[in-house]
This record gives C-alpha cells, structure tokens and sequence, in this order.
C-alpha cells in the first residue's frame, strides 16, 4: 500500500475448505492502494472474456473456462491480501478477520480502515459492529455488499478460491505439479503458477536467509500477518495446509 492511502477498503468474499475431516470457513481480504487502477484491469479481463463490465465473475464460474478464470489471478498481486482459515462459522472467522485488518492497519501507521463483506458472511452484525468498534486505529465503515455489483470483492472470491486451492495443494488433493498452459510463458507446473503470481498479494515480513554477499535468499513469513489459521488440528497437518502459503521465495524468478 502506498504512503497516501490512509484509509484502505478491504473487500471480503469466502470460500470453504477441509483440514482433517473438519469444516473450515476461508475468509479473504483484499485491498489497493489504487482502486480505479484494479477496477480497470478487472473490467479488461472481463472483456477479453467476452463479458461485459456488469457481469459477475467468480472463482466457480462455470462460464469461464479454467484458463480464462487464471488470467485474472494476477491482478491480486497489486492488492494486500489477508486470509484467514478458520474451523467454524463464516461469522466467528469474521470476527478474526476484523482484527487481523486491524493489525496489518496498525503495524502500518495508517489512520483507519474500512472493510466491505459479501452479502451472506455477516448473521450478527451487532456483534461485527461491537468488534470492529473496539480498534483504533478505528474501523470508520462496516458494510455489506452484493458482490454482483461490487467489482473488488469478486477480486476476494478469486483469493478466498486460491487460498483454498493452496492449501489442497499442501495437503495433497491436488497436483500442485500438474501443467497447464498459461500466455506468454507457455506451459508450466500450475503450483508454480499460484506461487509467481500470488507471493506479492499476501502481506507478510521479508527476511534474506543468504548471506547477504554471494548468497541470497529472501522468504516472505506470511503466518499469522497475511495468513492466520485457527483450528483443532495437529501442528503436523496445519504445516502441510499452509505449506505454499508461507515462507515465499521473493528472489528474482526468471
């Protein structure tokens, strides 16, 4: 996020995902310093698609095909993206998800925030209301929007669907080296996809575990900043779930 933007929206949709035999709600946040400059790129995509800029697009869209659907994934690494993987209620994830908002807001000096949720997230919006109240910096706007109409958070479904597709990836239900053809770059392993195209968007701490001479090797922590887990599981199974979401090679990749 750039120093001027003082006040970021988030916009949140969810997804939902298994982790040991146990429901978790997934919830993602997103947010850009230059909102006119995702919205635009938004509506470009839909319009290579062949969609006009009214039409919904989501990460389940069965009118898209798969490859149209992965052209608008790198449009989120222009964005700050907070997820939160929760074993229980979309509203009991929601709740952390204020507060980690809040925290990414506070370790950034900016004055305030305001978070946009999908229709359906919220049931007890008195609650929602008392926590986000209770941070300050403060929450200066709480709302909930249909994300037909709203163009940012059918950008948080497709990062709520990628964080879910992540963690399949750790966990082993999917084949993170299976190939698919993306433009220009040609074929590559879809895993390698995700991970080129995402490790900007989550917000997390750079540290170089190189010797900062000869060697180089900067990694993105994102647990417990861009990527917090609560659940029931084993240390063991929660490693495996989050395995391609934290500890991000930010090295030059090419």
């Amino acid at each position: 996020m750039t120093e001027e933007c003082k006040f970021p929206t988030f916009y949140v949709d969810d997804s939902a995902v298994e982790i040991g035999g146990k429901r978790h709600s997934v919830l993602a946040a997103i947010c850009f310093a230059n909102e006119d400059e995702a919205i635009s790129r938004w509506l470009l995509q839909k319009s290579n698609c062949g969609l006009p800029p009214v039409e919904e697009v989501k990460w389940n869209n069965q009118k898209l095909t798969l490859a149209q659907r992965r052209e608008f994934i790198p449009i989120l690494n222009r964005g700050t993206g907070i997820a939160v993987i929760y074993e229980g209620t979309r509203q009991a994830a929601a709740m952390r998800l204020i507060e980690q908002i809040w925290s990414y807001i506070n370790s950034e000096n900016k004055q305030g925030f305001r978070i946009r949720f999908d229709e359906g997230i919220i049931d007890d919006w008195n609650e929602a209301q008392r926590v986000a109240s209770s941070y300050f910096p403060p929450c200066v706007g709480l709302s909930s929007h249909d994300s037909r109409s709203e163009q940012l958070i059918q950008a948080a479904d497709f990062l709520a669907g990628s964080v879910k597709l992540q963690v399949d990836f750790g966990l082993g239900r999917r084949d993170r080296n299976e190939k698919i053809e993306f433009d220009p770059e040609g074929e590559m392993e879809i895993g390698y996809f995700f991970f080129a195209t995402l490790r900007y968007c989550l917000w997390g701490e750079i540290t170089d575990y190189g010797d900062g001479v000869n060697t180089f090797e900067p990694r993105k922590s994102t647990l417990n900043k861009g990527i917090v887990i609560v659940s029931s599981q084993s240390r063991e199974v929660l490693e495996k779930a989050i395995l391609e979401l934290d500890g991000m090679f930010m090295g030059c990749i090419h």
